[in-house]
């Protein structure tokens, strides 16, 4: 179910609502711009057709499970890396501070 998003432009809020592409943004704490904006998408129908549609899309593309599984992954592998290679120069300086 597409439904077009009107958000306070707070946060990372923005990384996904896009104003105009993929929802609507409004300052923070301006009750009359959310408003204004919510007519607008009452008023323009089609337009919030493509706004839902593109944010929809933009979420599953991003955000799936294989997309965020995928993501994790990457960061565990490259965290154990990182760990791999602290622990070498460990070694190595263990190995300096045994023979001097």
């Amino acid at each position: 179910m597409e439904k077009p998003v009107v958000a306070s432009n707070v946060g990372a809020v923005s990384e996904v609502v896009m104003h105009g592409q993929t929802g609507l943004l409004v300052p923070p704490r301006d009750p009359d711009a959310m408003a204004e904006q919510i007519l607008l998408l009452m008023k323009d129908r089609d337009f919030g057709r493509r706004l839902a549609k593109s944010g929809r899309r933009l979420v599953e593309e991003r955000y799936s499970l294989a997309t965020m599984l995928d993501r994790v992954e990457a960061l565990y592998t490259g965290v154990l890396a990182e760990l791999l290679v602290c622990a070498s120069l460990l070694d190595w300086w263990l190995e300096i501070g045994a023979a001097i």
